[in-house]
């Protein structure tokens, strides 16, 4: 009985999450970029934040995260450099959906989605120039939000 329980409130807990959207909906609006830097030249520089409403660039992300394609069955799961977590939101229907990018010690890029890993590197390219991560990288301290900022306005 212990079991059936527990697996009745799993079901419960990871269908309520607040990123129910569709994944291969283009129907989003907006979408905030969020950087965390964990190790190596990326540790100490985050949370940063950006976000975007450009119609272009709402355009493109949606189409690209939906042109990745299943990763290998064991990808890895290694501790990460850094995590970049994509919230794709629709005003309308208020649906969100979380797409994280993930970077392990030997620099794979693994897109996660949910339970299920992908591999989509024009995606990760893309996101990388939009939230300038090698100046991320090369920031010789610990960065804030507000160093960010000014990053991006040079």
């Amino acid at each position: 009985m212990k079991k059936i329980s527990f697996f009745i409130l799993l079901c419960i807990f990871t269908n309520c999450s607040k990123y129910n959207g569709d994944p291969k909906s283009l129907d989003y609006d907006s979408v905030v970029i969020e950087f965390y830097g964990l190790k190596g030249d990326f540790y100490r520089k985050g949370k940063l934040e950006l976000s975007f409403t450009n119609k272009e660039i709402i355009e493109k992300l949606n189409r690209l995260k939906n042109k990745s394609r299943k990763a290998p069955l064991f990808s890895s799961l290694r501790p990460v450099l850094y995590q970049i977590r994509l919230i794709y939101s629709n005003s309308r229907t208020n649906d969100k959906l979380l797409v994280t990018i993930n970077s392990n010690d030997e620099n794979e890029i693994i897109i996660v989605r949910g339970r299920n890993h992908y591999i989509n590197e024009k995606l990760y390219i893309y996101v990388s120039s939009l939230i300038r991560l090698d100046h991320i990288k090369n920031f010789p301290r610990e960065l804030n939000q507000e160093a960010y900022e000014k990053i991006l306005n040079l």
